[in-house]
């Protein structure tokens, strides 16, 4: 039988994929997962009201700034997977730290924001 269990701090594993610029003009494939929260609903429409906001308000006035990956991942990333390794091979602690490290290979900010919208918010629509 079919179980759905409410928790009080409910989160999901989700996939990121990118390709990271290498030697050579090729890419190398990044493949890991990080832990989200499951925001609940008035959460999720009040994060996309804000970013459709601050785009708007980016389009129509040069000074404004749009709302960024990172703060977007600061409202919604809560961890990494256990494939999310350092070069030793131990799994990558989460704090703020190695969230700095990771935003700051390109492109991989925006593959972690892409990665919530696609497995979390536009997620059901696919089915």
């Amino acid at each position: 039988l079919p179980m759905f269990i409410v928790t009080q701090k409910p989160t999901f594993i989700a996939p990121v994929v990118a390709s990271i610029p290498a030697d050579g003009g090729k890419f190398t494939k990044a493949k890991f997962s990080v832990v989200f929260k499951a925001l609940e609903k008035d959460a999720v429409d009040d994060l996309l009201k804000r970013i459709r906001q601050s785009a708007k308000a980016a389009h129509e006035d040069a000074d404004a700034t749009p709302l960024k990956d990172r703060e977007v991942l600061d409202e919604v990333l809560a961890g990494f997977g256990p494939d999310l390794l350092e070069e030793d091979r131990t799994p990558m602690e989460f704090c703020p730290g190695n969230v700095d490290r990771l935003c700051s290979i390109y492109p991989l900010e925006a593959a972690m924001v892409r990665s919530f919208f696609d497995n979390y918010v536009s997620g059901p629509a696919k089915n």
